[in-house]
Formats: C-alpha cells, sequence, structure tokens
C-alpha cells in the first residue's frame, strides 16, 4: 500500500506517521490489508486487472507475469504488477491499495511508476513496458469521489486512476464480474448485515473451489475494519462465516493474519478447553478408581472380618464339642483320659463327627472304648 504508515513485515519498515490517536494500530492494520491483498492479488491476478482491460479486450487478455514489487533501490515495496497482453497491446498494470489518500499520494505514485520503469528496462532495447498504475481506494470523501491523480515536475506529468472502492455499491461490485472484487463489499455505500449475507450468498452460488471461497470470505473478514463508516460489519461477518471456513484458507498460514482474525485466540480456547476436559477426565477416573479401591478394600475387610468370625465360631463350637465328649469319655472310663486317648478322641471327632463318636461312648463297655481309642480304625 502506498501508505505511510505500512510496514513490510511487523515491526519493521518505514514508521511513518499514522493517523492522530491510532498509531501503531493503524500501522498493524495497514500492514494486515497489504498481506492479505498481496496473497489476493498474486493467486487471482486475472480477477484483479480485468475491470481496468477495455471489454473489447477481455476475451484476449493473458497474464504474463508478476513483475517483482521490492524495489530495492529505496527499498520500496509495490502492492501489485501485473504484466497482462491483450489484443496486440502489452502493458505492466501497477495497482496500489491505498487505504486513505494522503497528501504525498501523488509523489509517491510517481516515485513507484519512475523506479518501476529503471527496474524493467531493457539494456539492449532501451526501452520498458508501458506502466498504467491504479490507486484502489478504501476511504474519502463520499461527495466528490477523486477520480485521477497526478504529478507534475520538470516538464513531466504522470497520470494514474484512482479508484474509489468506498464510493461504491454492492451491484457495481458485482457488474466487474470477478470474486476477487466482492472482498470490498464491507467498504461499499449499502454495505449491511442483509446485503453482506447476500454477497456469502452470492459467492457459494458461484461454485468457487473450497481454498479459493475461504480466502475470499477470511479476507472480507479483514478489510471490513477498513469501513469508514465504523458500521461493525467486522463483526457481522465473524458471525455470519464459521471460524472453520476461514481456517480453510491458505492465506491463514500466515501467522499474523490469523492473529487480526483472532482466530488463534478461539483455537487456543479450544485447545484450553479440551485440555481442561480430559484433565477433568482423568481426574474422574482417578476419583473413580480410588473409590473402587476403597469398596474393593472395605469389601475385603467386612469379608476377612465375616471368616474371623466364622472360624472363631467353629474353633469353639469344636472346643465345646471335645471337651464334652472328654467329660462323657472320662465318666464312662471312670479315670482321666491319658493325653494319647484325647488326641485319639479329637481325631475320631474329625473323622466321624460328633453323634457317631457320641454313640460310641455311650453304648460301649470301658474295655472296648480303650481298644477303640487304641485303634487307627476310624470305625
Amino acid at each position: 500500500m502506498a501508505d505511510n504508515t505500512r510496514l513490510d513485515k511487523p515491526g519493521e519498515g518505514e514508521p511513518g506517521e499514522g493517523e492522530p490517536g491510532e498509531g501503531e494500530e493503524q500501522a498493524r492494520s495497514t500492514n494486515t490489508y497489504d498481506i492479505a491483498l498481496r496473497y489476493l492479488t498474486a493467486r487471482y491476478a486475472r480477477q484483479l486487472v480485468q475491470p481496468y482491460i477495455p471489454p473489447r479486450e477481455v476475451a484476449s487478455l493473458t497474464v504474463a507475469g508478476l513483475p517483482d514489487t521490492q524495489l530495492a533501490a529505496r527499498e520500496r515495496r509495490l502492492d501489485r504488477n501485473v504484466r497482462v497482453r491483450y489484443g496486440d497491446h502489452e502493458e505492466i498494470l501497477h495497482i496500489e491499495f491505498q487505504v486513505q489518500q494522503r497528501p504525498d499520494l501523488d509523489f509517491r505514485m510517481f516515485e513507484y511508476h519512475a523506479m518501476l520503469a529503471m527496474a524493467l528496462h531493457d539494456e539492449d532495447t532501451h526501452t520498458a513496458p508501458p506502466i498504467r498504475s491504479v490507486v484502489v481506494l478504501f476511504q474519502g470523501s463520499q461527495a466528490a469521489p477523486p477520480r485521477e491523480g497526478r504529478y507534475d515536475t520538470l516538464g513531466l506529468t504522470l497520470h494514474y486512476a484512482i479508484d474509489p472502492i468506498y464510493a461504491m455499491t454492492i451491484e457495481e461490485l458485482e457488474a466487474r464480474g470477478e470474486p476477487l472484487w466482492m472482498v470490498f463489499a464491507p467498504l461499499t455505500v449499502d454495505a449491511s448485515e442483509s446485503t453482506l449475507r447476500g454477497v456469502l450468498s452470492h459467492l457459494d452460488a458461484l461454485g468457487l473451489d473450497a481454498p479459493q471461497l475461504a480466502d475470499l470470505k477470511a479476507s472480507m473478514v479483514i478489510l471490513a475494519k477498513a469501513d469508514q463508516r465504523k458500521r461493525g460489519l467486522r463483526d457481522v461477518l465473524k458471525q455470519l462465516i464459521t471460524t472453520e471456513e476461514m481456517m480453510s484458507s491458505p492465506m491463514l498460514d500466515d501467522p499474523w493474519l490469523e492473529s487480526i482474525l483472532d482466530l488463534k485466540a478461539a483455537r487456543m480456547a479450544e485447545e484450553r478447553a479440551e485440555k481442561m476436559a480430559e484433565k477433568m477426565a482423568e481426574k474422574m477416573a482417578e476419583e473413580r478408581a480410588e473409590k473402587m479401591a476403597e469398596e474393593m478394600a472395605e469389601e475385603r475387610a467386612e469379608k476377612m472380618a465375616e471368616e474371623r468370625v466364622e472360624r472363631v465360631q467353629v474353633e469353639t463350637r469344636e472346643r465345646v464339642e471335645v471337651e464334652g465328649m472328654s467329660r462323657v469319655l472320662r465318666h464312662r472310663l471312670g479315670r482321666d483320659v491319658l493325653e494319647a486317648e484325647q488326641h485319639a478322641l479329637v481325631r475320631r471327632l474329625n473323622a466321624s463327627g460328633p453323634e457317631a463318636v457320641l454313640s460310641v461312648l455311650l453304648e460301649r463297655s470301658p474295655e472296648e472304648l480303650e481298644g477303640w481309642l487304641r485303634s487307627t480304625d476310624d470305625a
């Protein structure tokens, strides 16, 4: 852009004056338009130049190249140079995108014209192709929009065309017949939420490939910030165009443009939300695992306690049975029970059970009981 506030890269370049009260923000915005429009005009160069070609010659129009826009003599960067051929004519169409008609615009266009002619000069033929310059103007007077600029010096006069895009209607943009020009719809006189909805529907109906459609929609959002009427159309477009649509634009591989569209912030917010959801899921899983472990530990403790109670009950019952049978045996023998006889009694209780042992103790004589206790037969 032929604008004092342009920065060729974020944080670099000629500082310039900027608008009163705007300063760095104006420089950032202008640099953003530069990046977006250089990308678009390189990719869709034929769409860019066609409105400036005589209608009778459009059928024969070809884009023969994009001469370098970087002029090293004074580190100037032009917005877009397009070598075009139509009919038997060839020329360089130099197009500058300008936010406002600054006081030094005439001189800058003369400077660009001269430096471009020097860069394209053929030392063998001592000629350069004809150069035609057009300034596409984003903001200015609605009452008397400029159509031409000129610079006079030492008998030389440079004439260049001014295309006041801000003074046009959306219908006039559509009449240019090229989708590229619809990216300027937010700057037009009749731009509104309703008319921009119509523009987006029109673009959707053109059958453009997905990357080009995404390029155009993302660029509309970017350029809406240059609307001199401050109608809030950038926010309107960000509601009408999904983040997914804009993110699919190859243009947004440039992190500067991505950040201007707040897409990086939105994506970071989504990533943070995903990470938070993952952490919450992990925490819930850990809590469930801990709870399950606690419940299993409680169940094991309860089971062990029950088993201990059962074991004590069994042991108590067995001890009572042994003591009771020992008293019966001592009564039947008429003497104390020997240790070996006590072991034999316990063995027979375990083998036959208390009822069978009690029957033997009550039915057999003392002599038979002594033999029974000495016997290894469990009967």
